[in-house]
């Protein structure tokens, strides 16, 4: 008897032994995959801020508003009648934070992207130490953490100065309060202050931290705190849309809601939803899984937290957020896998083998994630880094121009050289369609020859931007009025920019 204790104690001691090796060998992989995500995350944020020119469209209506603001100028016009013709589609916080960087340092792209970039760490910050809270497994927190900053939409996106990062992270910021401190009576304020500030950054994270909250208070029958943080987000919220409605004398609605043209594309929604698919089915899958197994195996203190915010992220994509079609689209769904994916590592606690799986497997999409980035996202931002020579040119010649200039992609270099927008081409082409704008003053200062250049990009790569972003009058009015610059006898446009001259 002696002899077959002895036996089954040694091979209990050899598997506890090899569980352990396999496990911390898992725990190492996931480490070095997790660690060649966050270097190319961190290579390619680098890239950005030290690139001074415009990476993306957007980025130079966020500027001219940051100048405006900076100058207590009103940001939300409440009509659209007459020059410049702009339009501001989200709430200031954003650019409330780098209007003080704007006035000690002048017109400058790096400092939105250094917040943006600052932001997305906290978040991944932020949901980490939720998970912790929730699972109390170091491990879990930060595979769930970093993953985040694998997601190659999260990379190419929080590298411009945008204002997603920003409200993600205040949006975790939030969540986090509430799960780490639910029975504190300040918790609630503090945590519906950041899911304001969430809001009044971007409108669509109004939605999933903080009925994520809710649910997670109401499950663990807080029910006083539920209430007391619902009243601070209608009251607070309410406050501040009448406060900024009232001193915008009624713009702030009109730019939100009322001039919003519907520019959302099933398109772009369906190629990131099917990017998603290809490349982080196995995080989709794990999420899906852990929502249905984990009632009926292994309950778990995540599952309320990991349930709601997954389906509300999807919810939200789906049905309710139409601001547009870029990456920043799947930022909560991706934060939602990320968030599974740590639950996932922590919910088999009794089972080392399935740790061990789940590690690999969590390794291997980490891996597919940096491919993705590496082939898809990365080039478009490197890609315009790469013609950094002839952006300066163009820069030098919206510096040098006599009058106003018209641009498209990168009309940020208006307002990096000081000069504020006249036109947003994208978006006023969406109100035009919507029959919300009359381009008939636009087209009479074109005809009239008024503008010293306008700068239309042409790639010879995607879908046509200048179809898209220029109405079709107001093109032939281009070119009956102006004539295109040649720089060389084999060269007729700069960084894919054809540069049109008044003619002669």
């Amino acid at each position: 008897m002696a002899i077959i204790m002895s036996n089954t104690t040694r091979r209990r001691r050899i598997n506890l032994s090899l569980s352990g090796v396999l496990t911390t060998l898992a725990m190492l992989v996931l480490l070095s995959q997790l660690g060649i995500a966050v270097f190319e995350y961190a290579r390619h944020g680098l890239a950005a801020l030290t690139f001074p020119f415009p990476l993306e469209y957007g980025e130079g209506a966020i500027l001219d508003q940051v100048l405006r603001l900076a100058r207590l100028e009103n940001i939300y016009r409440p009509h659209l009648a007459g020059p410049p013709f702009t339009i501001t589609h989200d709430p200031p916080l954003f650019q409330s934070v780098q209007a003080p960087f704007a006035l000690v340092f002048g017109p400058a792209f790096w400092y939105g992207r250094g917040i943006s970039l600052v932001s997305t760490l906290l978040a991944a910050l932020f949901l980490g130490l939720t998970l912790h809270t929730v699972t109390a497994d170091r491990v879990a927190a930060a595979a769930g953490g970093l993953t985040l900053l694998a997601f190659p939409p999260i990379l190419q996106w929080s590298a411009f100065d945008r204002a997603d990062s920003l409200a993600l992270a205040l949006s975790w910021a939030g969540l986090f309060v509430i799960v780490r401190w639910p029975d504190r009576r300040g918790g609630a304020a503090l945590a519906g202050i950041l899911f304001v500030g969430a809001l009044y950054t971007r409108l669509s994270y109004g939605v999933v931290a903080p009925v994520t909250a809710l649910i997670w208070l109401l499950q663990g029958r807080r029910y006083r705190r539920a209430v007391a943080l619902a009243a601070w987000l209608g009251g607070s919220g309410l406050a501040l849309f009448l406060a900024l409605n009232g001193v915008t004398a009624g713009g702030f609605y009109f730019n939100l809601a009322a001039a919003r043209a519907p520019s959302f594309s099933h398109v772009g929604l369906m190629a990131h939803l099917t990017g998603l698919l290809l490349n982080a089915w196995l995080l989709l899958l794990g999420a899906v899984g852990f929502m249905v197994v984990e009632r009926w195996w292994y309950h778990t203190r995540s599952w309320p937290l990991v349930t709601p915010y997954l389906l509300s992220a999807a919810f939200v994509l789906l049905f309710v957020d139409r601001s547009g079609a870029g990456p920043n689209m799947v930022y909560q769904l991706a934060a939602a896998f990320c968030l599974a994916a740590g639950a996932i590592i922590a919910w088999p606690g009794r089972s080392s083998w399935l740790r061990v799986i789940a590690m690999l497997l969590l390794a291997l999409q980490v891996n597919w994630l940096v491919t993705w980035t590496r082939n898809d996202y990365a080039p478009v931002t490197m890609q315009k880094a790469s013609l950094a020579s002839e952006i300066a040119h163009l820069s030098q010649i919206v510096r040098d121009a006599a009058g106003p200039v018209l641009a498209d992609e990168y009309m940020g270099l208006l307002p990096a050289a000081g000069r504020p927008l006249y036109l947003q081409p994208a978006e006023f082409a969406q109100l035009h369609r919507a029959g919300r704008w009359d381009a008939s003053e636009l087209l009479a200062s074109i005809q009239r020859r008024e503008f010293s250049a306008i700068l239309l990009y042409e790639p010879p790569f995607g879908a046509p931007m200048i179809v898209a972003r220029w109405p079709p009058a107001v093109r032939n009015a281009i070119w009956t009025n102006y004539e295109p610059r040649w720089w060389t006898p084999a060269q007729a446009t700069l960084a894919y920019v054809w540069v049109y001259v008044p003619r002669q």
